[in-house]
């Protein structure tokens, strides 16, 4: 296993985040090898038992690919939140 010195850096991008071109930018300027990633990211938790609300946010390097993104995050999260079949329900 490498040593913690020895990792490259990871920036997650986030499109309409002045924090994360501004990361970039100094990871630039200082020549910093970095690597960069895409993905979702799931904020609010507190929010999702008193409210019934999740944030998502998904970050990808085109809009079209982050909106790929959301809506498959989105699908899986109300596929899961589904009810079961009445079979699979154990009997009262």
């Amino acid at each position: 296993m490498a040593a913690q010195s020895d990792r490259k850096p990871v920036l997650w991008q986030i499109e309409v985040s002045h924090f994360s071109e501004k990361a970039r930018w100094a990871l630039d300027h200082k020549e910093i090898d970095h690597a960069r990633r895409t993905g979702v990211v799931f904020h609010m938790m507190s929010a999702l038992t008193e409210l019934g609300m999740l944030g998502v946010t998904a970050v990808a390097d085109s809009p079209a690919e982050a909106d790929a993104l959301f809506r498959r995050a989105e699908q899986v999260l109300l596929e899961e939140a589904a009810a079961p079949p009445e079979s699979a329900l154990p009997p009262v």
